[in-house]
């Protein structure tokens, strides 16, 4: 407690010195200012004011405005796979800067953030099939930031291939009076595409080889293969087989 009391009249002393020094300064003024009215009159007022303004501003501190530091822009995350060569790219960055983009450390072009923040860039040429990484970076005079954490994403504009191996096109099934009316579809197509027969849902291998059992009906069936890749590109096979009961 009594530490506490210490340090409170400590506080309270030097806060009264400065009250005093305060007082004894603006005594001062009022007096060399009473005497300049009473010697020279109101004539020399203006000067005399312009003269303590002047020196009140040099104690003042100069802010001296350095180049703003420009923080790197942030990108959105693309689809791991797509099949749009021209995607839409978007990110936020500080408000009103140039922001230039990059892809695969060359150029790609630039565009000017928003005054919330938000840019888009849509590329004038398209981007060739393949893995790409994305990067951006702020501009403004000779002042740049540093580049942006990357984007990878990989453009596929290739539809996958695709073909039914058997049953063969046009092919008669035969089938006994209590036989299940159903056949093994096989084809091949490509690794990592989905494959559905008649919305049937395939298996399909590493090789891109698929098989699924379809269910037919008496009489001509169509059965209509798609094979969909990562990117969303898609074909499209049909055959037309005959189920015959004896």
């Amino acid at each position: 407690m009594r530490k506490t009391r210490t340090s409170y009249s400590r506080l309270l002393a030097y806060k009264k010195r400065q009250l005093r020094k305060k007082l004894f300064w603006y005594s001062l003024l009022t007096t060399a200012l009473l005497t300049v009215v009473g010697l020279y009159g109101v004539r020399y007022f203006p000067q005399w004011i312009d003269f303590i303004t002047n020196l009140v501003n040099q104690n003042k501190k100069v802010v001296v405005v350095e180049n703003e530091t420009l923080l790197p822009p942030t990108l959105q995350a693309l689809p791991e796979y797509i099949n749009n060569p021209k995607p839409e790219i978007k990110g936020t960055a500080m408000p009103g800067k140039v922001v230039e983009l990059f892809l695969d450390g060359s150029k790609l072009g630039e565009t000017v953030s928003s005054k919330d923040g938000q840019f888009t860039f849509i590329p004038s040429e398209k981007i060739a099939d393949g893995k790409h990484k994305l990067t951006a970076q702020l501009k403004e005079g000779k002042n740049e930031s540093s580049l942006s954490l990357a984007v990878v994403f990989v453009v596929d504009t290739t539809p996958p291939d695709l073909v039914i191996e058997s049953p063969e096109d046009g092919a008669k099934l035969d089938f006994g009076p209590d036989d299940e009316l159903v056949t093994e579809v096989k084809g091949q197509s490509e690794a990592g595409v989905e494959v559905r027969v008649n919305d049937r849902l395939a298996k399909v291998d590493i090789d891109g080889s698929f098989t699924v059992l379809v269910p037919l009906q008496k009489g001509e069936n169509t059965l209509k293969a798609v094979s969909v890749d990562k990117a969303g590109n898609s074909t499209e096979k049909e055959i037309k087989v005959e189920a015959e009961v004896r």
